[in-house]
């Protein structure tokens, strides 16, 4: 079995904004895949949940962070520091110099970000996909980046 989770589904802990957090979850769903996700906004309410973020963050198979300028986001890279070595993290954002605390391949951060990027439900279920056979290891099929038409 690949994965942690008990019914050897790919464990995802994700912090990113709310929009992205409403639509990650049905593609995970879609997917299979056991998502735990914290919106940016939330953590900022409650900064007490970062205890509970970092269990799930040792639990998962990736860490997948979509770095704010929230205030948080100090506390959360010093205390996920001694994780790095134990569960791969790919940190995105609209600023690059965020992207170093990724664990993984810088591609792999890029193309990521792409998917974001372009948003819309087939790019986000083949983000996961990419995640889960570039960085986890699984054998899936991820299609590119695609841009989304504007209706």
């Amino acid at each position: 079995m690949c994965c942690k989770s008990l019914s050897g589904k790919m464990k995802i802990t994700a912090i990113m904004w709310n929009s992205y957090v409403r639509m990650l979850l049905p593609a995970s769903q879609k997917l299979g895949f056991e998502l735990t996700a914290y919106s940016t906004s939330t953590l900022e309410d409650d900064p007490d949940k970062l205890d509970e973020v970092l269990v799930s963050c040792e639990q998962s198979d990736v860490i997948l962070l979509y770095h704010t300028a929230n205030f948080f986001w100090e506390e959360l890279e010093q205390r996920l520091e001694y994780i790095k070595g134990k569960v791969p993290i790919v940190c995105l954002g609209h600023d690059p110099s965020h992207w170093v605390f990724s664990t993984v391949d810088h591609r792999i951060v890029a193309n990521c970000y792409n998917y974001i990027t372009y948003n819309g439900e087939d790019n986000l279920v083949n983000l996961l996909r990419y995640i889960g056979k570039e960085v986890v290891g699984l054998n899936l099929v991820a299609e590119p980046p695609a841009q989304v038409p504007r209706g």
